[in-house]
């Protein structure tokens, strides 16, 4: 005849409800420790840390999450910044060079008006590279012009 241990006798003569109040004294006795216990579908009890239940990971994912937009933030602010200052520099170069071309070309021309002519002539041919920036600008076939200086440009 087959014997059962005293502990076997007392689990039979449990029932049902009993059974589960068990489980759930001892489930209570692993929540005081600070660990979760959970029955998994094959019965296996699985504990969970206590510090993944109250969002810390959650927190720190967010934290870093918003941090780097922060910094993204602030790199870009910084960069619109520079870009504004070299615009800046840039424009008054600009203006200076500007500036001073007027007072090369208004130079020139009264240095142009004091010298004298040394002869007209009428142009008979305009080369298509020959728009010169300081002379012959916007002349055409058969207009008159003043020569001043000899053998200066392009041959």
């Amino acid at each position: 005849m087959l014997r059962y241990h005293p502990i076997m006798k007392r689990i039979k003569s449990l029932t049902p409800l009993t059974r589960i109040q068990s489980k759930r004294n001892a489930n209570l006795k692993n929540a005081t420790s600070g660990r979760r216990s959970m029955t998994t579908n094959n019965g296996s009890e699985y504990t969970k840390p206590k510090w993944k239940q109250n969002g810390t990971p959650e927190i720190i994912i967010g934290t870093a999450i918003i941090s780097l937009i922060s910094i993204d933030y602030y790199l870009q602010t910084q960069q619109d910044e520079s870009r504004r200052d070299i615009m800046s520099t840039l424009q008054q170069t600009i203006r200076n060079d500007e500036q001073k071309e007027q007072k090369k070309d208004a130079e020139a021309d009264s240095e142009a008006k004091v010298m004298e002519s040394l002869f007209q002539c009428v142009v008979r041919k305009a080369p298509k590279f020959f728009d010169g920036s300081k002379s012959l600008m916007g002349i055409q076939i058969g207009d008159e012009v003043s020569v001043l200086k000899e053998r200066v440009g392009p041959d």
